[in-house]
């Protein structure tokens, strides 16, 4: 599995704010102006990521979003901008902050579930050896791809298996 970027962030990011659940500026424009206005700096960063700023600027002609994103358009490309958020620079708005923000603390509950993993197999490598149940064995009554959970009990290989598998294997081996 990819580490996530944050393009890749925006995209679900900006489908999961909205209401309509699409990557469609126009729609998603519409929603922002309309009903929904959590999406109005999500949406420009999508836009840039993506390089769809002029599309953004078109759908948002008329509004009172327009202004606002032709200035962000005429001073920071996209890369100026995630400069800007990494460093925290007050030059931006704090809704862009947040979306960095957003997106940093879905990294980290990637690598802390990571670390709960970790700490799971070493418990479920004792259990098996005290149980003396295969690893087939709880891979297959728990309903596990067994490649993947075998890979992951021989190699650790975080991606191979979720933290609530884990979980569940770790009960069916009679953990507490």
């Amino acid at each position: 599995m990819q580490k996530l970027t944050f393009h890749g962030f925006l995209k679900r990011y900006i489908v999961q704010l909205s209401q309509c659940g699409s990557s469609s500026i126009y729609k998603l424009v519409r929603e922002c102006v309309e009903s929904n206005p959590r999406l109005r700096e999500p949406l420009y960063l999508y836009a840039a990521a993506y390089d769809h700023t002029d599309t953004l600027l078109r759908a948002t002609r008329g509004t009172n979003l327009y202004k606002h994103y032709q200035a962000l358009a005429e001073r920071y490309s996209y890369s100026d901008m995630v400069s800007l958020l990494k460093t925290e620079s007050v030059a931006l708005d704090e809704g862009y902050h947040k979306v960095w923000q957003a997106y940093q603390s879905v990294l980290a509950r990637k690598e802390r579930d990571d670390r709960v993993k970790e700490l799971y197999r070493g418990e479920i490598l004792r259990l098996h050896q005290e149980t003396g149940v295969s690893v087939y064995r709880a891979g297959k009554d728990n309903r596990l791809n067994n490649g993947n959970y075998s890979a992951w009990i021989r190699t650790g290989d975080s991606n191979k298996i979720s933290l609530e598998a884990a979980k569940r294997v770790y009960t069916y081996l009679g953990g507490q």
